[in-house]
């Protein structure tokens, strides 16, 4: 054991009795009147306890004049040094930590399916951020069957349903959710505006199939350009202002115009068996008013067109039928007439399509 002298009374003790007081080695006596002075004097003090590097902090064994090892700062003999570096954990720490793992197993296990539909609505939005509307719906539709209250959810659900034409499944969707009540925010006031576009477009678009049924084709065809401008993410309806231009054009007598507006239709939908049939119809009146042979040719290469792309769809086949018997009269005769007046010479029997 180291011995100590006290720097202010010269008092000697053992070295781990004293104090370091300001840097100086004082006694316990000594020690108390500097911390009485520094502060009656409000100067700062700082007081280190002295720890003798011979005497073991673990077992308290003194080993004279002989300096231990340092564990952590302390001296540390050769006996008591094992013991500290394999400390084992404490028993309770041990069943605290089963505890918590048991707990947090039980966590990921009821809130898997939450991640699933949190990874879900994430890529649906991704998809929706890039206009990828149809290839988003699936991923929508998950995150809302595990998570039906989820409100982003539903509102990007209903507007993908919007933007792909599902419009009554985004009424649904709309309406099954509160009411139709949501919080005040970018994303519910953006499908509020497409949801409001859409109707209006759909309003048009009625509008204009009543017209063009009533034979009015010309203001038909302005109504239908009107509905596409308010859903141009519908591309049936796309295809529809192409075939109803043409009826317009055709009732106009302008087959010129008729066969341009067929063509530029069939340049835009080569699967469609419709416009297969519009692409012959206009082919067949300007073989009517010309008798070139090329436009029969061709007419009768797109009515072929026309039946393969309509064998896989029952009602594109009736479609196909109905208009082929009118377009083989037209090459046969040479002579335009419209659909009505066609039903009323030959089909009087089935009266307005």
């Amino acid at each position: 054991m180291l011995q100590g002298k006290c720097e202010q009374c010269g008092v000697t003790y053992s070295l781990n009795l004293f104090k370091s007081v300001n840097r100086r080695l004082l006694c316990w006596r000594c020690t108390e009147q500097a911390v009485e002075q520094a502060k009656a004097s409000r100067t700062p003090v700082e007081i280190v306890s002295i720890i003798d590097p011979t005497v073991c902090w673990q077992c308290k064994t003194d080993y004279g004049s002989t300096e231990l090892p340092l564990v952590g700062g302390l001296p540390v003999c050769a006996r008591c040094a094992p013991d500290l570096y394999a400390r084992p954990f404490p028993s309770w720490l041990k069943l605290s930590l089963a505890g918590l793992l048991v707990l947090l197993g039980l966590a990921l296990v009821h809130s898997a399916p939450f991640f699933k539909a949190g990874k879900a609505l994430v890529l649906g939005e991704r998809l929706m951020t890039a206009h990828r509307y149809s290839e988003a719906l699936p991923y929508l539709q998950a995150a809302l069957t595990i998570a039906p209250d989820c409100e982003k959810a539903v509102l990007l659900l209903a507007k993908a349903d919007l933007l792909t034409g599902r419009y009554e499944e985004a009424d649904k969707a709309l309406k099954a959710h509160r009411g139709s009540r949501f919080k005040e925010g970018p994303l519910a006031t953006d499908v509020k505006q497409t949801y409001d576009r859409v109707a209006k477009g759909l309003g048009k678009l009625a509008e204009a199939r009543k017209l063009y049924e009533a034979g009015k084709s010309v203001e038909a065809a302005r109504t239908y350009h009107e509905a596409a401008a308010l859903l141009p993410e519908d591309a049936a309806l796309a295809e529809a202002v192409e075939v109803v231009d043409g009826a317009a054009a055709f009732d106009r007598k302008d087959y010129d115009g008729f066969l341009a507006v067929a063509e530029k239709a069939w340049k835009n939908h080569p699967q469609s068996p419709d416009v297969a049939g519009t692409l012959a119809s206009a082919l067949a009146c300007k073989y009517a008013v010309t008798g070139d042979p090329a436009f029969r040719a061709r007419a009768e290469e797109m009515l072929e067109k026309g039946r393969q792309l309509a064998a896989s769809s029952p009602e594109a086949l009736q479609r196909y039928k109905e208009y082929e018997e009118r377009i083989r009269y037209r090459l046969k005769t040479r002579q335009i007439i419209d659909r009505k007046e066609y039903d009323r010479r030959f089909r009087p029997e089935k009266g307005k399509p």
